[in-house]
């Protein structure tokens, strides 16, 4: 069976990962943008479909609120890419997730991003229902509360049989 991986990039936006952003994540944040930035070259590299899955419950109109929902500009993406706004903590609800996965016939799914606890969580468990392979990398997840970032890795690794690295 071939496996066609995704990576997906989970509200990878300057509200979370910017020092001047609305609700900065803080700790280990560049960190962070950096290790999805190794997978989003090892993702394009491979010629493998990149999304970006980004909370965006309104349309930004102000200056402050436009610059905290653009994608970080060292992962932002580039042409073919898939950038779809979610308006709750589902990527399935609402959005076109799930026709890009069938459409590109994607078995398994690389999840990487913020909130680990939250939006991560979510898509995992949701992919994971819908058949599909997925992997967390446990340097490439954030949240805002470390003992929480832990606790859902590993509810997602033992409870679940979602792959954490």
């Amino acid at each position: 069976m071939v496996i066609n991986s995704a990576l997906v990039i989970i509200n990878c936006i300057n509200k979370y990962f910017d020092h001047n952003g609305e609700k900065y994540i803080g700790n280990n944040c560049q960190e962070v943008v950096r290790n999805i930035h190794d997978k989003l070259v090892i993702a394009r590299k491979a010629g493998n479909p990149v999304i970006y899955l980004n909370n965006l419950p309104y349309t930004p109109d102000t200056k402050k609120q436009k610059f905290n929902f653009k994608i970080k500009e060292e992962v932002k993406p580039v042409d073919g890419e898939y950038v779809i706004h979610k308006e709750t903590l589902s990527a399935f609800y609402n959005t076109s997730f799930e026709s890009i996965i069938s459409q590109k016939n994607i078995s398994e799914i690389v999840l990487v991003g913020a909130y680990t606890n939250t939006d991560v969580f979510f898509a995992a468990l949701e992919a994971k229902i819908r058949g599909l392979a997925v992997m967390v990398f446990e340097k490439c997840v954030i949240s805002d509360d470390r003992i929480a970032n832990a606790v859902f890795l590993n509810e997602m690794n033992k409870n679940h049989g979602i792959d954490v690295f």
